[in-house]
């Protein structure tokens, strides 16, 4: 994300992984990020009270957050072309415009990238859960989906644009609570460029779908 975002707050809880060193030392490198530490486990299912809830910590993070500044929302998950995020934030032109970022969810198995199907055939377009936006908002909401609790953001009298081009990749295995997930419904990266030509170079820059750089940009997770 460096040096497109040049400052922020880094929100992170119950760490038993090494992510809260690799948290405080980023911010010590980068004094303009500020470590939010959240005081509790966040629990997605059966939790105990409203201090466990995703949506929670979400809002707690947030309020450490300026009121009317720009924001854009960062996963650990997601690792980002600097330049492309960066030419994103002049997509809106008014504080009623939100960009809605798009992704692919990445899954390596044995140094071989694969594409999880959700969306259309695995494009998830303007997808709702990243976006950039002005933060006059109305804090995070809970949401329940198959038994469990997330966050959502209503955002209302907001005009959505999608981006205009893919930023990112995003890896959900990489989050150490889906370590153990297995992903059955994979598309081989050759059948989804296959299937999608047609916003390669327009929606998704070639490059960002090259598998050596896909795998490049996986090893940055160092995982074990």
């Amino acid at each position: 994300m460096l040096p497109a975002v040049q400052r922020g707050v880094i929100g992170f809880n119950d760490c038993d992984d090494g992510s809260k060193e690799v948290v405080l030392e980023f911010c010590k490198k980068f004094p303009s990020f500020i470590p939010i530490s959240y005081p509790y486990e966040v629990i997605l299912k059966d939790c105990p009270s409203l201090w466990h809830q995703l949506y929670h910590y979400c809002n707690y993070t947030l309020s450490f957050i300026p009121k009317n500044e720009w924001v854009v929302k960062i996963d650990c998950d997601h690792i980002y072309d600097a330049k492309k995020l960066y030419e994103s934030f002049y997509i809106p032109k008014s504080i009623k415009e939100v960009v809605m970022y798009s992704r692919i969810n990445f899954v390596v198995r044995d140094f071989e990238v694969f594409v999880r199907n959700d969306g259309d055939f695995g494009f998830l377009d303007a997808w709702g859960d990243h976006w950039l936006l002005y933060n006059d908002c109305e804090p995070f909401e809970i949401w329940h989906y198959n038994d469990e609790s997330y966050e959502v953001l209503k955002l209302k009298d907001k005009h959505h644009i999608k981006d205009k081009e893919m930023v990112q990749w995003h890896f959900p295995l990489a989050k150490k609570r889906r370590n153990a997930i297995v992903y059955d419904d994979l598309i081989p990266l050759k059948e989804f460029k296959k299937r999608h030509a047609d916003l390669i170079g327009t929606r998704i820059e070639e490059s960002m779908l090259d598998e050596k750089r896909i795998l490049e940009v996986y090893q940055k997770f160092r995982l074990p």
